[in-house]
């Protein structure tokens, strides 16, 4: 069973689901990993191998992450850790299999595997898929609702997109624009100039104003567009940078 909904954030109705379906309260997330901007999600991690989570934004009530405890992602041994000293209180551990708004952390090749063996071995015994989901209203007693979720022309989009991605050298496409893309614009940087990224905006090319903001290239982009990039990146006028947080510069 299978319920669709907005964004990633109303996608955290999966956490409640959790704590119902176990009738327990604490959950497990990764440094760096972003789940959506729902209170119990906005963690900055204190000093220890993992500590309860303590709020990362203004207006986060401490309360509301009191529940979070948090790991090092690639570290296995502080997942172990945090479910042998909290047994019998965690309902849900989650994760994004490769960190994206951390500049792309992929996992070590036995992380994620070590991650399902605990995870079977801790709340395998619960039953399965449809058991769980049939708890979510209206079927079951536990709220979840969204005034758009599974709406007929985001499903469309949805349901054309995949089927584009599964056409045969997408992914190819993609990694051979996205690679040049990124030499080009390092290239660009070792020219030892420092420029405002922010001057890309007046020449047609809008990039993310966060440093740890992942960019995204698609299908829809052409070698065209890259070299488009690229030369704009080129054409900056050199400025003096003071951090480097928005700049592209020579290391």
């Amino acid at each position: 069973m299978v319920r669709f909904v907005n964004s990633g954030t109303e996608c955290m109705g999966v956490i409640r689901l959790a704590r119902a379906f176990t009738d327990k309260e604490r959950i497990i997330k990764f440094e760096g990993c972003y789940h959506g901007h729902a209170d119990p999600f906005l963690v900055k991690v204190g000093s220890g191998v993992a500590t309860l989570g303590l709020p990362d934004s203004p207006g986060v009530p401490k309360g509301a992450t009191y529940e979070t405890l948090t790991a090092p992602f690639n570290d296995i041994s502080a997942v172990e850790y945090l479910f042998e000293t909290n047994k019998g209180e965690i309902a849900a551990m989650i994760l994004e299999p490769v960190v994206g708004n951390s500049g792309f952390i992929a996992p070590k090749p036995e992380f994620l595997n070590a991650i399902r063996k605990i995870t079977k071995e801790i709340v395998g015994a619960y039953g399965g898929r449809r058991e769980i989901m049939e708890m979510v209203a209206p079927a079951g007693p536990m709220y979840q609702a969204g005034t758009l979720s599974g709406n007929p022309l985001a499903m469309t989009a949805g349901i054309h997109t995949l089927k584009r991605l599964q056409e045969p050298g997408s992914y190819i496409y993609l990694n051979k624009i996205t690679g040049e893309l990124v030499q080009g614009i390092i290239d660009t940087g070792e020219k030892g100039r420092a420029c405002d990224v922010q001057g890309m905006l007046e020449e047609g090319v809008y990039l993310a104003p966060p440093k740890f903001e992942a960019g995204s290239t698609g299908l829809v982009h052409s070698p065209e567009h890259i070299q488009k990039t690229i030369a704009a990146a080129e054409g900056l006028q050199p400025i003096y940078c003071g951090n480097g947080n928005s700049c592209i510069y020579s290391l």
